[in-house]
């Protein structure tokens, strides 16, 4: 089982991509059921999606008890919505910037669900998710045109800080700008 990495365009199939699924001498069209799970900060989660659309999330923030929180997260998700795990049709984990430990663990877990269920495990950047979030939805910009440049960044303690800038291209791609492409500072008043 390979990470793959995310492409530019949307990188879950649609139904018609996927094909039909024979059951019974009957055709359907198999659904997206896909886990994320996101275990690069402090605060922990996992969320199950279908196609487009949020089922169920939980979060936990104790980043010790990682390991012992995301798997009966998983569980319970999966019982919230009625679904076995054998319906997962593909896997999403942050793949960082955050702790290395943190990383460890869900990328683990991710690995161990894609590779039991045989479906597409994908790699998705936490800066660029925050990047995303803000630019959509409830975030500050949701509802403008034409976005600025969005500087996501994480707390790496010590007095740094993880940070990266993105372009916003569509509701669900956002590409690495340049410094270049942000706008002139403005003055300060005094």
């Amino acid at each position: 089982m390979r990470l793959l990495r995310p492409s530019r365009q949307p990188c879950l199939p649609s139904p018609a991509q996927l094909g039909p699924v024979f059951s019974h001498g009957l055709i359907f069209w198999k659904t997206l059921l896909i886990l994320a799970l996101e275990t690069s900060t402090a605060t922990g989660g996992a969320a199950l999606l279908e196609q487009d659309r949020l089922l169920a999330s939980c979060h936990f923030t104790s980043p010790a008890l990682h390991a012992q929180r995301l798997l009966p997260s998983v569980e319970w998700l999966l019982a919230q919505v009625g679904r076995d795990v054998t319906a997962i049709t593909g896997v999403a984990v942050a793949i960082g910037p955050g702790s290395f430990t943190g990383l460890r663990i869900g990328l683990s877990a991710a690995k161990a669900m894609a590779w039991a269920n045989r479906v597409p495990l994908v790699g998705v950047s936490t800066l660029e998710a925050l990047a995303l979030r803000a630019a959509t939805g409830c975030g500050p910009f949701s509802g403008m045109e034409t976005l600025p440049p969005i500087c996501a960044l994480l707390d790496a303690r010590q007095g740094e800080v993880y940070a990266g800038l993105f372009r916003i291209e569509c509701p669900d791609s956002a590409v690495p700008a340049s410094a270049d492409a942000l706008p002139a500072p403005l003055a300060l008043p005094s």
